[in-house]
């Protein structure tokens, strides 16, 4: 009899450890497939049973009322594969877990653009979980009256994890022909370089969808790791400290012309727009975006549309970090969020003795922008508070005119000259602002995706905004006497297919500058955003300062781009040592 029921106990336990790791093993599969990735025996699929057996281990070991329990990790992989699955078609990358636990992350702007980033495998991610969670408890009424003995519970966790173990061996195995067949190094030493090694590790973390290329555990481990190094503060030594001062010298340029002095006493706005793809103004031109277009030819102005972005997980707080500041964002984590109370050189402090002001549509608290508008110099910020206080409704008119709108009440009570900078918001993901004002020829365009769509509406809203807010500058007298710096905080891809947006694609974003003083010139030549931050400081006259960033002037006095002679990786660490050193402290 007790043999029976011992028989029996471990069949049910046999059957519900398999039931979890097989529920588990599926999220991870259509979780591949949904980011674009392929399922291939050696590749990924034997990393996924090893995971899901190691994960699934610990259901050996619980007593036979508690192993419905085993549904939670398949519930939390489930909830965190389709976050990121759908972080991965706006943005390109697998979700940081640090993004996760950030609770000012959590805003409405993310709520909003679920319904337009669910898909069918993200559906199928759910429904699994649940699944499992109904067999699991029906399967409670059929277990055996007594549990399984510890021998065959150990023996049970002991065989999940050599399943692991064997799967490592089976991919080390593969991927030791795969470096044969390209005539590199196959040794164990250098296989085991190559999956956990600080030099592979840094670059798969800093590409969580290459880590997520080598397992689920893999991939988890290593971004639990990174954790830690989010807040990591560094200490550096006086050498240090002048070598890095060397370093900034090195990289900063004043352009001595004279070309721009008359600026030093005019005003600057800066207008940094929500993901305009500069593309759409060579692809459309004049009929979607007449004020830009008609802009870059005015006298004066100097425009670049073959900017790159160089933002990371902190999006359009890492743009308006990197034109504000000179620096680049954090490579884990988010600056405006960990490291604003950080002291950093920035375009208002440089501008003093300007009064300055940010407005911006949103709340102050996302993207810690009331931290950040401190930390950056500016004497006041105006927020989505302030709008209503107004009495305007940014549903009604559209996020754009709301702030525009508000910027320019703001603007009229400054002493001139001063410094503004107003944020736009109706061209974020999803495109899809209910007070923007379509327009009937956009959407008769055929052959374009949804997306496609609202994107151009969007555009074309957002153009017809900063015409009315230029013309009301002419208006109060002030446009002549201001500096005016259009420039896109991130590249933003926009184009479907079959309902799925390539995030992985990158776009060049546009800088224009109107009213500069000099010749008009289109820079038709390749740029990275950090030298957006010097070209202001040229453009405006400033030459007072040590630093002025780590990119290279767009309006260097023999008009070339010479570039700094330093990888632009380079740059990136140096940045990362000034932040979390706080080194301008």
């Amino acid at each position: 009899m007790k043999l029976l029921i011992s028989s029996q106990s471990f069949k049910d336990t046999f059957i519900d450890y398999s039931a979890s790791a097989m529920a588990l093993w599926s999220i991870l599969c259509v979780f591949t497939l949904s980011i674009g990735d392929s399922l291939r025996l050696f590749y990924n699929v034997l990393y996924f049973i090893g995971d899901s057996a190691l994960l699934l281990a610990p259901v050996w070991l619980l007593p036979r009322r508690l192993r419905w329990l085993s549904v939670v990790p398949v519930w939390l992989t489930s909830v965190y594969l389709t976050a990121s699955s759908m972080y991965f078609r706006y943005w390109g990358d697998l979700l940081p877990l640090s993004s996760v636990f950030e609770p000012d992350n959590w805003n409405s702007f993310v709520f909003g653009s679920i319904s337009h980033l669910l898909a069918w495998s993200d559906v199928v991610m759910c429904i699994l979980p649940l699944g499992l969670l109904v067999f699991l408890l029906w399967r409670r009424r059929k277990y055996a009256p007594a549990n399984l003995s510890w021998k065959w519970r150990s023996a049970g966790f002991a065989a999940s994890v050599f399943i692991w173990v064997m799967a490592e061996i089976c991919s080390f195995y593969h991927m030791s022909g795969y470096l044969a067949s390209i005539e590199k190094d196959n040794s164990v030493g250098e296989i085991f370089n190559y999956r956990f090694g600080d030099e592979y590790a840094y670059s798969r973390m800093h590409d969580l969808s290459l880590s997520w290329k080598s397992g689920y555990v893999y991939f988890m481990v290593n971004n639990i790791k990174s954790l830690g190094d989010i807040q990591e503060r560094l200490v550096l030594d006086e050498n240090y400290k002048e070598s890095l001062s060397r370093a900034l010298r090195s990289l900063g340029g004043v352009d001595n012309s004279g070309r721009y002095v008359s600026n030093r006493d005019k005003n600057l706005i800066l207008i940094i727009v929500e993901s305009l793809n500069s593309g759409v103004l060579t692809d459309y031109g004049q009929r979607l975006a007449p004020e830009l277009c008609s802009l870059m030819e005015k006298p004066g102005t100097i425009s670049c549309l073959r900017i790159y972005d160089q933002v990371k997980s902190g999006c359009s707080s890492d743009g308006q970090l990197i034109y504000n500041t000179g620096l680049l964002p954090l490579e884990s984590g988010c600056l405006a969020q960990q490291f604003a109370g950080n002291s950093f050189p920035s375009l208002a402090k440089s501008l003093r003795p300007r009064p300055s002001i940010e407005c911006i549509v949103e709340d102050g608290r996302v993207w810690n922008h009331k931290e950040t508008t401190l930390a950056y110099g500016y004497d006041a910020l105006y927020d989505a508070g302030e709008i209503r206080r107004l009495g305007m409704d940014p549903l009604e008119v559209g996020g754009d005119r709301a702030v525009f709108e508000m910027a320019l009440q703001k603007i009229g009570s400054l002493p001139e000259p001063f410094f503004a900078q107003v944020v736009t918001l109706s061209m974020h993901f999803p495109f899809q602002d209910p007070g923007i004002d379509r327009l009937a020829w956009i959407d008769r365009i055929t052959g374009i995706s949804p997306s496609e769509r609202n994107y151009l509406q969007s555009v074309a809203y957002f153009d017809r905004q900063l015409g009315w807010f230029l013309g009301m500058l002419k208006a109060k007298g002030i446009y002549d006497r201001s500096v005016i710096v259009i420039a896109s905080d991130h590249d933003r891809p926009y184009k479907s297919v079959d309902g799925i947006i390539d995030s992985t694609e990158s776009l060049p974003i546009a800088f224009i500058a109107l009213n500069t003083g000099g010749a008009t010139r289109l820079i038709d030549k390749d740029a990275w955003q950090m030298d957006v931050y010097p070209t202001i400081l040229d453009i405006m006259g400033v030459t007072g300062t040590d630093y002025r960033g780590l990119g290279t002037s767009l309006v260097t006095p023999d008009d070339s781009l010479p570039g700094t002679g330093i990888p632009v990786e380079e740059i990136a660490g140096i940045s990362e040592k000034i932040i979390r050193s706080d080194f301008f402290r």
